[in-house]
């Protein structure tokens, strides 16, 4: 036998006895192949996703949900575990940049025109500057209807 299929079927007795519950071969799976998914991560994320986000934190996430979904993988061999664990953490990367682009764009909160200081609409975005209170109660009561206008 050589020595890719004792590699083989290794990971195949490591991959069932953690499937059944083994806390020392998941452990074994994890010492295994941490190194290849944290290769796996540096070269995926590239350099911009490297400067946001640390390496090491997506192999947690990436393994982590890995060894989650364990059960539902169907080991066949040493290459179709390590390709399952690079599509697991791929999978994280993905994540990593919805995340990363969702923070960018203010996570998905939404301000609305009456949170904003009436001066501020006045000067900005109408053009007109309230001089009194009953022109910034208007200039409130415009932003109101504008908001009001745009949800329907």
């Amino acid at each position: 036998m050589d020595d890719a299929s004792e590699r083989s079927d290794a990971t195949t007795i490591l991959v069932r006895a953690a499937q059944a519950g083994d806390a020392a071969a998941l452990e074994s799976l994890f010492a295994r192949y941490l190194p290849r998914v944290r290769q796996i991560v540096a070269l995926r994320m590239g350099r911009k996703l490297r400067q946001l986000i640390e390496i090491d934190d997506v192999v947690q996430e990436g393994l982590l949900d890995a060894f989650k979904g364990l059960k539902s993988f169907e080991p066949r061999s040493d290459g179709s575990f390590r390709n399952w664990l690079a599509r697991c953490v791929e999978r994280e990367i993905v994540d990593c940049v919805r995340t990363e682009t969702r923070k960018k764009r203010g996570q998905g909160t939404v301000r609305r025109f009456s949170d904003y200081d009436s001066s501020l609409l006045g000067s900005s975005i109408f053009g007109a500057d309230p001089t009194s209170p009953s022109a910034g109660v208007r200039a409130d009561e415009f932003g109101q209807r504008i908001e009001e206008a745009l949800l329907q």
